[in-house]
């Protein structure tokens, strides 16, 4: 990988892209600068390995979790009950990879929320809740893939996205029927 000036007055790069064994490239140039360019080039080129695609992103879901509450979770109105809530999310799930989480996980997961079968951090059972909650967890769990999508943090789609929520009868509003 030395750039070096010939006789002849122009300039001679020659480099090892894949190291000592690989294949040699030489090239001559007429300044100095594009011999640089040229070798900056031809080692990032192999450094970047296109074939190769993206690399597989392996952070677990807690370590989402943890970088989308860093980043803005912590701006939030209740920031420690929303990531204590998002923890017990992710420990019933089995905390796993992110990338492989699917709507499948979080349906059983909101199936054994309304039966009351979901443990919190000490193992005790936590009670069962309404949809309402449930819905309010998807939402909460769903905002920290979006949320870290538009910031450029998490490259894969949101696994809750096609995800339907529980519907819910809305309840008569009482303030109304006073008013008659």
């Amino acid at each position: 990988m030395t750039i070096r000036k010939q006789p002849n007055g122009k300039w001679l790069c020659e480099c090892y892209p894949n190291g000592r064994d690989g294949k040699r490239m030489r090239k001559q140039f007429a300044t100095k600068g594009e011999a640089i360019a040229f070798e900056n080039f031809t080692m990032d080129e192999v450094n970047k390995k296109p074939w190769l695609g993206e690399k597989e992103d392996r952070r677990r879901l807690s370590e989402i979790i943890e970088q989308w509450h860093s980043l803005y979770g912590q701006t939030l109105a209740d920031p420690k009950r929303l990531m204590a809530k998002l923890q017990i999310i992710c420990n019933a799930l089995g905390n796993p990879v992110a990338s492989e989480l699917t709507s499948g996980d979080f349906t059983k997961y909101r199936e054994a929320r309304l039966k009351g079968e979901v443990k919190n951090d000490t193992g005790a059972l936590l009670p069962p809740v309404k949809p309402r909650t449930v819905n309010l967890e998807q939402s909460n769990l769903s905002a920290v893939f979006g949320t870290l999508k538009k910031m450029g943090h998490w490259p894969a789609p949101n696994p809750l996205a096609g995800l339907p929520r529980f519907r819910i009868a809305e309840g008569e509003l009482a303030f109304l029927n006073r008013c008659a």
